[in-house]
């Protein structure tokens, strides 16, 4: 996928890497030729992945409120090593981001997210990006990094000083 086909909150969020690049990097090069690039935008191409099962935000609250009253009804097994109280501190819970993943991506198979390409930072990245962008798309080019959650924004060159007051 290339840059000039995401939606435009996407782009911005591409552009604001590249401005924080070009100030902050020696030879001024652009987000777009450093190797996190493309962790990104495997990020954002699962993000909007999920957007095409969940379009909006009822979409995703009805898919979790479902999944939360199932999750309730059938749980997971116990763990062998999980004492019965961790287990039921756990169903209490309910589903953390990796249940709901797995059932979006077991009930919609056909999906474009590549779940067995990722790692738990990119998945929670991409989740963050797509959650952010089904419910306040003005603000993905102000998520940090997808790589941020490991490397710490400064790896982005991101001194978060242009964030809009919400």
């Amino acid at each position: 996928m290339k840059v000039q086909d995401l939606p435009q909150p996407f782009q911005d969020r591409i552009a604001r890497f590249n401005r924080l690049f070009q100030e902050g990097t020696e030879d001024h090069h652009d987000f777009e030729h450093d190797d996190l690039f493309e962790y990104e935008m495997f990020c954002i191409e699962s993000a909007l992945g999920f957007a095409e099962l969940l379009p909006n935000k009822e979409s995703l609250d009805t898919f979790i409120s479902e999944y939360n009253e199932e999750f309730k009804q059938n749980p997971p097994e116990k763990y062998e090593w999980e004492s019965k109280k961790d287990y039921q501190e756990r169903i209490n819970k309910g589903p953390n981001i990796s249940n709901i993943i797995n059932k979006l991506c077991k009930e919609y198979p056909d999906n474009k997210i590549r779940y067995d390409e990722h790692s738990g930072n990119t998945l929670g990245a991409s989740w963050s990006l797509f959650t952010c962008y089904i419910i306040n798309p003005e603000l993905v080019p102000y998520i940090h990094g997808c790589m941020a959650y490991l490397t710490g924004d400064k790896g982005y060159y991101d001194d978060r000083s242009d964030i809009p007051n919400q």
